[in-house]
């Protein structure tokens, strides 16, 4: 599945809390603790990510993307 299909994916839906869940390898924990507003779920090797703004989503799930650390599979 190609990347920008993916962050579609992640930005058309919301868990029943009102937060858009993003999948990351565990290597993006570091990254993803700058933003404000950021929850985060350990999981094994994969880490989720939890925000309520689409814009702060949009951009963490871009920046994981580029750098390779966005789960698009499980």
């Amino acid at each position: 599945m190609k990347a920008s299909n993916v962050i579609n994916d992640i930005l058309s839906r919301r868990d029943p809390r009102g937060y858009y869940v993003i999948p990351a390898k565990r290597e993006a924990l570091g990254l993803v603790s700058r933003f404000e507003g950021v929850e985060v779920e350990e999981a094994g090797d994969v880490i989720v990510v939890r925000v309520k703004a689409r814009s702060v989503a949009r951009r963490i799930a871009l920046m994981l993307s580029r750098r390779g650390l966005l789960v698009t599979e499980f």
